[in-house]
Protein backbone atom coordinates (compact mmCIF):
# COMPACT_ATOMS: atom_id res chain seq x y z
CA UNK A 1 0.00 0.00 0.00
CA UNK A 2 1.69 3.75 -1.13
CA UNK A 3 0.53 6.86 -0.79
CA UNK A 4 -1.07 7.63 -3.69
CA UNK A 5 -3.48 4.29 -2.70
CA UNK A 6 -4.68 6.39 0.52
CA UNK A 7 -4.67 9.67 -0.18
CA UNK A 8 -6.65 9.32 -4.21
CA UNK A 9 -9.40 7.57 -2.65
CA UNK A 10 -10.01 10.45 0.31
CA UNK A 11 -9.76 13.63 -2.37
CA UNK A 12 -12.52 11.88 -4.59
CA UNK A 13 -14.55 10.79 -1.23
CA UNK A 14 -14.17 14.96 -0.61
CA UNK A 15 -15.59 16.19 -4.17
CA UNK A 16 -11.61 17.93 -5.17
CA UNK A 17 -9.42 16.36 -7.28
CA UNK A 18 -7.24 19.59 -7.98
CA UNK A 19 -4.15 20.16 -6.76
CA UNK A 20 -5.04 21.87 -3.90
CA UNK A 21 -7.61 19.39 -3.23
CA UNK A 22 -5.10 16.84 -3.08
CA UNK A 23 -2.69 18.45 -0.66
CA UNK A 24 -5.55 18.21 1.69
CA UNK A 25 -6.17 14.64 1.51
CA UNK A 26 -2.60 14.14 1.83
CA UNK A 27 -2.68 16.16 5.06
CA UNK A 28 -5.42 14.57 6.64
CA UNK A 29 -4.21 11.08 5.43
CA UNK A 30 -0.95 11.77 7.42
CA UNK A 31 -3.22 13.17 10.77
CA UNK A 32 -5.21 10.11 10.53
CA UNK A 33 -2.17 7.92 10.76
CA UNK A 34 -1.26 10.08 14.21
CA UNK A 35 -4.35 9.61 15.16
CA UNK A 36 -4.79 5.88 15.03
CA UNK A 37 -1.39 5.46 16.48
CA UNK A 38 -2.40 7.25 19.46
CA UNK A 39 -5.87 5.31 20.09
CA UNK A 40 -4.24 1.81 20.82
CA UNK A 41 -0.59 -0.15 21.26
CA UNK A 42 0.52 -1.00 17.68
CA UNK A 43 3.26 -3.66 17.55
CA UNK A 44 4.26 -2.62 14.27
CA UNK A 45 4.79 0.90 15.79
CA UNK A 46 6.78 -0.52 19.25
CA UNK A 47 10.92 -0.60 18.99
CA UNK A 48 13.66 -0.32 20.97
CA UNK A 49 16.30 2.67 21.42
CA UNK A 50 18.87 4.02 23.38
CA UNK A 51 20.94 6.37 24.84
CA UNK A 52 23.98 7.17 26.82
CA UNK A 53 24.47 8.55 30.57
CA UNK A 54 27.03 11.39 30.68
CA UNK A 55 28.86 12.19 34.16
CA UNK A 56 29.32 16.24 35.52
CA UNK A 57 31.83 17.86 33.96
CA UNK A 58 33.60 20.74 35.94
CA UNK A 59 37.60 21.11 34.37
CA UNK A 60 38.86 24.29 34.17
CA UNK A 61 37.24 27.62 35.41
CA UNK A 62 34.55 30.26 33.83
CA UNK A 63 33.59 33.94 33.41
CA UNK A 64 29.88 35.03 33.53
CA UNK A 65 28.79 38.70 33.34
CA UNK A 66 25.37 39.55 34.50
CA UNK A 67 22.74 39.99 31.60
CA UNK A 68 24.91 38.01 29.25
CA UNK A 69 24.06 34.17 28.39
CA UNK A 70 27.68 33.52 27.41
CA UNK A 71 29.89 31.50 29.27
CA UNK A 72 33.43 31.95 28.72
CA UNK A 73 35.69 28.86 29.93
CA UNK A 74 39.90 28.78 30.67
CA UNK A 75 41.22 25.25 29.87
CA UNK A 76 37.81 23.96 29.50
CA UNK A 77 37.02 21.31 27.00
CA UNK A 78 33.31 21.42 26.37
CA UNK A 79 31.69 19.21 23.24
CA UNK A 80 28.39 20.14 22.06
CA UNK A 81 27.24 16.37 23.36
CA UNK A 82 26.97 18.86 26.61
CA UNK A 83 23.82 20.80 24.45
CA UNK A 84 20.69 20.77 26.72
CA UNK A 85 22.92 20.21 29.82
CA UNK A 86 22.34 21.83 33.58
CA UNK A 87 24.48 24.49 34.39
CA UNK A 88 25.64 25.78 37.75
CA UNK A 89 28.11 28.32 39.12
CA UNK A 90 30.48 27.41 42.06
CA UNK A 91 28.38 25.19 44.48
CA UNK A 92 25.25 27.14 44.03
CA UNK A 93 21.63 25.81 43.60
CA UNK A 94 20.90 28.47 40.43
CA UNK A 95 20.55 26.31 37.15
CA UNK A 96 20.67 27.24 34.26
CA UNK A 97 20.03 25.22 30.61
CA UNK A 98 22.81 25.04 28.41
CA UNK A 99 21.14 26.54 24.99
CA UNK A 100 24.24 25.47 22.83
CA UNK A 101 28.45 24.76 23.06
CA UNK A 102 29.51 27.10 20.62
CA UNK A 103 33.20 25.89 20.86
CA UNK A 104 35.39 24.09 23.91
CA UNK A 105 35.55 27.33 25.55
CA UNK A 106 32.49 29.20 24.78
CA UNK A 107 28.66 28.25 25.60
CA UNK A 108 25.42 29.96 25.65
CA UNK A 109 22.62 29.68 28.14
CA UNK A 110 18.80 29.22 28.14
CA UNK A 111 18.77 32.95 29.62
CA UNK A 112 20.83 35.94 30.54
CA UNK A 113 22.68 35.39 33.84
CA UNK A 114 21.16 37.32 36.21
CA UNK A 115 23.74 37.56 39.29
CA UNK A 116 26.63 39.65 39.86
CA UNK A 117 29.85 39.56 37.22
CA UNK A 118 32.03 36.27 38.09
CA UNK A 119 35.73 35.59 36.94
CA UNK A 120 37.68 32.48 37.09
CA UNK A 121 34.88 31.10 39.05
CA UNK A 122 33.95 26.98 39.51
CA UNK A 123 31.48 25.73 37.82
CA UNK A 124 29.32 22.23 37.47
CA UNK A 125 27.79 20.81 34.05
CA UNK A 126 25.48 18.15 35.15
CA UNK A 127 23.87 16.29 32.65
CA UNK A 128 20.62 15.23 33.95
CA UNK A 129 18.18 16.03 30.77
CA UNK A 130 18.07 13.43 27.80
CA UNK A 131 16.80 14.00 24.23
CA UNK A 132 14.89 10.35 22.94
CA UNK A 133 14.06 9.70 19.21
CA UNK A 134 12.48 12.69 17.91
CA UNK A 135 9.42 10.42 16.96
CA UNK A 136 8.93 9.13 20.23
CA UNK A 137 5.27 9.22 21.49
CA UNK A 138 5.92 7.05 24.91
CA UNK A 139 8.33 4.64 27.07
CA UNK A 140 7.02 1.40 27.66
CA UNK A 141 10.13 -0.27 29.86
CA UNK A 142 13.82 1.78 30.54
CA UNK A 143 16.28 0.09 31.82
CA UNK A 144 19.97 -0.10 32.74
CA UNK A 145 21.77 -3.40 31.87
CA UNK A 146 24.62 -2.81 32.68
CA UNK A 147 23.79 -2.27 36.48
CA UNK A 148 20.29 -4.59 36.12
CA UNK A 149 18.28 -1.32 36.97
CA UNK A 150 14.88 -0.50 35.65
CA UNK A 151 14.29 3.05 35.77
CA UNK A 152 10.72 3.96 36.59
CA UNK A 153 8.56 6.96 35.15
CA UNK A 154 8.49 9.92 37.39
CA UNK A 155 5.04 10.81 39.37
CA UNK A 156 5.30 14.85 38.23
CA UNK A 157 3.51 16.12 41.24
CA UNK A 158 6.89 15.31 42.75
CA UNK A 159 8.76 16.54 40.04
CA UNK A 160 9.79 20.35 41.74
CA UNK A 161 10.26 18.16 45.15
CA UNK A 162 12.70 16.18 43.23
CA UNK A 163 14.28 19.26 41.62
CA UNK A 164 14.28 21.80 44.80
CA UNK A 165 18.19 21.17 44.63
CA UNK A 166 20.85 19.61 42.90
CA UNK A 167 21.15 16.05 44.16
CA UNK A 168 24.22 13.71 44.65
CA UNK A 169 25.60 11.82 41.38
CA UNK A 170 24.05 8.26 42.31
CA UNK A 171 21.85 5.34 40.30
CA UNK A 172 19.12 7.00 39.11
CA UNK A 173 15.61 5.57 39.72
CA UNK A 174 12.97 7.77 37.50
CA UNK A 175 12.37 9.71 34.90
CA UNK A 176 10.15 13.21 33.87
CA UNK A 177 9.19 13.80 30.66
CA UNK A 178 10.39 17.91 30.28
CA UNK A 179 8.90 19.09 27.12
CA UNK A 180 10.38 19.10 23.91
CA UNK A 181 13.53 20.92 22.73
CA UNK A 182 12.98 24.37 22.40
CA UNK A 183 16.09 25.13 19.95
CA UNK A 184 17.87 23.20 17.21
CA UNK A 185 21.25 21.61 18.19
CA UNK A 186 22.89 23.35 15.34
CA UNK A 187 22.25 25.79 12.80
CA UNK A 188 24.94 28.36 11.53
CA UNK A 189 25.62 29.09 8.45
CA UNK A 190 24.19 27.72 4.98
CA UNK A 191 23.95 24.99 3.03
CA UNK A 192 23.58 23.88 -1.35
CA UNK A 193 21.54 21.02 -2.32
CA UNK A 194 20.80 19.67 -5.43
CA UNK A 195 17.92 17.65 -6.20
CA UNK A 196 18.19 13.90 -6.48
CA UNK A 197 21.69 14.53 -4.07
CA UNK A 198 22.80 12.89 -0.81
CA UNK A 199 25.62 15.59 -1.05
CA UNK A 200 25.22 18.91 1.30
CA UNK A 201 27.49 21.55 1.00
CA UNK A 202 28.24 24.03 3.68
CA UNK A 203 28.90 27.94 4.38
CA UNK A 204 30.36 28.60 7.23
CA UNK A 205 29.65 26.10 8.66
CA UNK A 206 31.58 23.80 11.38
CA UNK A 207 30.09 20.50 11.17
CA UNK A 208 31.79 17.75 13.55
CA UNK A 209 31.04 14.12 13.97
CA UNK A 210 28.64 14.57 17.16
CA UNK A 211 25.84 15.66 13.73
CA UNK A 212 26.00 11.70 12.11
CA UNK A 213 22.55 10.48 12.62
CA UNK A 214 20.82 13.25 13.33
CA UNK A 215 17.97 14.63 11.73
CA UNK A 216 18.39 17.64 9.58
CA UNK A 217 15.67 20.22 7.62
CA UNK A 218 16.17 22.48 5.00
CA UNK A 219 13.86 25.72 4.18
CA UNK A 220 13.98 24.42 0.10
CA UNK A 221 11.50 21.52 1.37
CA UNK A 222 8.92 20.79 2.81
CA UNK A 223 8.87 22.08 7.00
CA UNK A 224 8.02 18.59 7.68
CA UNK A 225 10.44 16.37 5.71
CA UNK A 226 13.42 15.20 7.39
CA UNK A 227 16.39 13.75 6.86
CA UNK A 228 19.12 11.95 8.29
CA UNK A 229 22.69 13.09 8.64
CA UNK A 230 24.76 9.75 7.11
CA UNK A 231 28.53 11.13 7.10
CA UNK A 232 29.92 13.97 7.80
CA UNK A 233 33.22 14.79 5.84
CA UNK A 234 34.36 17.53 7.06
CA UNK A 235 33.49 21.22 8.40
CA UNK A 236 31.45 21.83 5.14
CA UNK A 237 30.63 18.83 3.58
CA UNK A 238 27.85 15.98 4.90
CA UNK A 239 25.65 13.29 3.36
CA UNK A 240 22.52 12.49 3.73
CA UNK A 241 20.56 8.78 3.99
CA UNK A 242 18.43 9.56 0.89
CA UNK A 243 18.38 11.75 -1.64
CA UNK A 244 17.34 15.68 -1.66
CA UNK A 245 13.83 15.68 -2.51
CA UNK A 246 13.41 19.62 -2.37
CA UNK A 247 14.52 22.90 -4.35
CA UNK A 248 17.40 22.70 -5.66
CA UNK A 249 19.04 26.01 -4.50
CA UNK A 250 22.57 27.78 -2.73
CA UNK A 251 22.57 29.99 0.44
CA UNK A 252 19.34 27.47 2.31
CA UNK A 253 19.27 28.09 5.83
CA UNK A 254 18.88 24.90 7.87
CA UNK A 255 18.20 23.10 11.50
CA UNK A 256 19.99 19.45 12.37
CA UNK A 257 17.92 18.39 15.02
CA UNK A 258 15.22 21.30 14.95
CA UNK A 259 12.90 22.01 17.97
CA UNK A 260 10.50 19.36 18.76
CA UNK A 261 12.51 16.31 20.39
CA UNK A 262 11.02 14.84 23.93
CA UNK A 263 12.86 15.35 26.57
CA UNK A 264 13.37 13.50 29.67
CA UNK A 265 14.95 14.34 32.75
CA UNK A 266 16.83 11.63 34.84
CA UNK A 267 16.97 11.41 38.49
CA UNK A 268 18.96 11.03 40.50
CA UNK A 269 21.62 12.82 38.25
CA UNK A 270 23.64 9.55 36.81
CA UNK A 271 27.28 8.63 38.66
CA UNK A 272 27.92 6.30 35.92
CA UNK A 273 27.80 6.54 32.03
CA UNK A 274 25.72 3.80 31.28
CA UNK A 275 23.86 2.77 28.26
CA UNK A 276 20.18 3.28 28.61
CA UNK A 277 17.68 1.19 26.62
CA UNK A 278 14.01 2.12 26.69
CA UNK A 279 11.16 0.00 24.60
CA UNK A 280 9.26 2.90 23.08
CA UNK A 281 6.15 3.65 21.26
CA UNK A 282 7.09 5.92 18.35
CA UNK A 283 4.76 7.92 15.93
CA UNK A 284 3.79 6.78 12.14
CA UNK A 285 6.46 7.75 9.29
CA UNK A 286 4.95 11.07 7.55
CA UNK A 287 4.16 10.32 4.09
CA UNK A 288 5.44 12.73 1.29
CA UNK A 289 5.74 11.25 -2.27
CA UNK A 290 3.11 9.00 -3.82
CA UNK A 291 5.44 5.71 -3.76
CA UNK A 292 5.72 6.21 -0.37
CA UNK A 293 5.36 2.82 1.56
CA UNK A 294 2.86 3.33 4.53
CA UNK A 295 4.82 -0.13 6.33
CA UNK A 296 3.86 1.03 9.67
CA UNK A 297 0.49 -0.21 9.24
CA UNK A 298 -0.93 -3.44 6.65
CA UNK A 299 -3.15 -3.60 3.76
CA UNK A 300 -6.04 -4.00 6.39
CA UNK A 301 -5.80 -0.58 7.68
CA UNK A 302 -6.46 1.26 4.07
CA UNK A 303 -10.10 1.57 4.43
CA UNK A 304 -9.98 2.54 7.79
CA UNK A 305 -7.36 5.15 6.85
CA UNK A 306 -9.55 6.90 3.86
CA UNK A 307 -12.68 6.81 5.95
CA UNK A 308 -10.56 8.21 8.64
CA UNK A 309 -8.95 11.02 6.73
CA UNK A 310 -12.30 12.18 5.19
CA UNK A 311 -14.09 12.17 8.43
CA UNK A 312 -11.55 14.66 10.19
CA UNK A 313 -11.64 16.46 6.73
CA UNK A 314 -14.92 16.83 6.55
CA UNK A 315 -15.12 17.84 10.57
CA UNK A 316 -12.94 20.23 10.59
CA UNK A 317 -14.43 21.64 6.77
CA UNK A 318 -17.68 21.93 8.22
CA UNK A 319 -19.68 19.59 6.33
CA UNK A 320 -23.44 18.34 6.37
CA UNK A 321 -23.42 16.84 10.38
CA UNK A 322 -24.98 13.88 8.84
CA UNK A 323 -22.22 12.95 6.65
CA UNK A 324 -20.00 13.52 9.25
CA UNK A 325 -21.43 11.22 11.77
CA UNK A 326 -21.45 8.57 9.18
CA UNK A 327 -18.31 8.84 8.35
CA UNK A 328 -17.31 9.31 12.12
CA UNK A 329 -19.29 5.90 12.64
CA UNK A 330 -17.48 3.85 9.95
CA UNK A 331 -14.55 4.87 10.68
CA UNK A 332 -14.90 4.00 14.83
CA UNK A 333 -16.61 0.82 14.12
CA UNK A 334 -13.89 -0.39 11.49
CA UNK A 335 -11.25 1.09 14.27
CA UNK A 336 -12.43 -1.17 16.87
CA UNK A 337 -12.13 -4.36 14.58
CA UNK A 338 -8.66 -3.46 13.51
CA UNK A 339 -7.84 -2.73 17.22
CA UNK A 340 -8.93 -6.00 18.29
CA UNK A 341 -7.28 -7.68 15.57
CA UNK A 342 -3.95 -5.80 15.23
CA UNK A 343 -3.30 -3.87 18.60
CA UNK A 344 -1.92 -5.28 21.84
CA UNK A 345 -4.94 -5.10 24.33
CA UNK A 346 -6.96 -7.16 27.04
CA UNK A 347 -6.82 -9.81 27.15
CA UNK A 348 -3.53 -10.40 25.10
CA UNK A 349 -1.68 -8.15 27.04
CA UNK A 350 -0.94 -10.55 29.70
CA UNK A 351 0.85 -12.24 26.88
CA UNK A 352 2.58 -9.38 25.99
CA UNK A 353 3.77 -8.35 29.30
CA UNK A 354 5.38 -11.81 29.78
CA UNK A 355 7.18 -10.83 26.64
CA UNK A 356 8.48 -7.19 27.52
CA UNK A 357 8.64 -7.58 31.24
CA UNK A 358 6.69 -5.47 33.93
CA UNK A 359 5.14 -2.85 31.52
CA UNK A 360 4.39 0.72 33.36
CA UNK A 361 0.69 1.38 33.86
CA UNK A 362 1.10 5.11 33.07
CA UNK A 363 3.94 6.93 32.02
CA UNK A 364 5.76 10.62 32.09
CA UNK A 365 5.44 11.20 28.18
CA UNK A 366 2.09 11.83 26.74
CA UNK A 367 -0.03 9.29 24.84
CA UNK A 368 0.74 6.36 26.78
CA UNK A 369 -1.43 3.77 26.10
CA UNK A 370 -3.93 3.42 29.00
CA UNK A 371 -4.91 -0.57 29.41
CA UNK A 372 -7.82 1.17 30.65
CA UNK A 373 -8.67 2.18 27.77
CA UNK A 374 -11.15 -0.92 26.78
CA UNK A 375 -13.89 0.32 28.79
CA UNK A 376 -13.95 3.59 27.09
CA UNK A 377 -14.61 1.74 23.94
CA UNK A 378 -17.57 -0.62 25.38
CA UNK A 379 -15.94 -3.93 24.12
Amino acid sequence: MNFREVYWPVARRLGDNSEAGVRIAKEYVNRTLREIAARALWPSLCDEKQFKFAVEYSTGTISVTKGSPTVAGVATAWTRDQWHSTFTLGTTNVRYLVKSVDSATSLTLDTPYTDADAATQTYRLIPDTYTLERDTMGIIKMNVPENSRIIAPGDMSRYYDVRYYIENAQNPVSYFHVGNTLWPYYNTGSVSLTNGSTTVTGAGTTWDSTMVNRMIRFSADQPSRLYRIATVGGATTLTLDVAYKGTTGDTVSYEIDPPGIPLVRIWPRPSTAYHVYYYRRRKPKDMFEDDDILSDFSDEFHDVIVIGATYLALKERGDDPQSIILEKTDYENLLKKVINKNAITDPNIIRQVRSWGLTSLKSSLPGDYPYTRRSNWGF
